[in-house]
């Protein structure tokens, strides 16, 4: 049956009907993290394997190797970390480089997988 309206297709406009692509297979989608628990700490990750976890509790690469960072900062720290990016930000004013205040993940190329998040 596709054949006989392929054919008819072809008949009726004068023109090769366009088939469309095959889509490859697909692999199987990798599991949701929702839960640091749900990580096996045994072993290595990568920034690409970061990027799906969907967790709220903070936590840095370091050479593929997930370390749990401390709970979010008190105002103490707060103040003392705005003080310093205030300071930053103003003697590199006119400057290509730029300051950025934490939650900001950084990417170092030194060493593979490596996730840092400054506080």
């Amino acid at each position: 049956m596709h054949m006989i309206k392929l054919a008819s297709i072809r008949a009726i406009s004068g023109k090769k009907p366009k088939l469309a692509a095959k889509k490859p297979p697909t692999m199987s989608a990798k599991p949701v993290i929702t839960n640091l628990q749900q990580l096996d700490l045994s072993r290595q990750y990568t920034y690409a394997d970061y990027l799906t976890w969907q967790f709220k509790e903070r936590v840095e690469l370091i050479r593929g190797w997930v370390r749990q960072m401390s709970p979010a900062p008190n105002v103490r720290h707060q103040r003392i970390s705005g003080f310093l990016f205030n300071q930053c930000y103003n003697a590199l004013s006119g400057n290509a480089c730029q300051v950025f205040a934490a939650p900001f993940d950084v990417r170092l190329p030194l060493p593979p997988h490596c996730l840092f998040r400054p506080n």
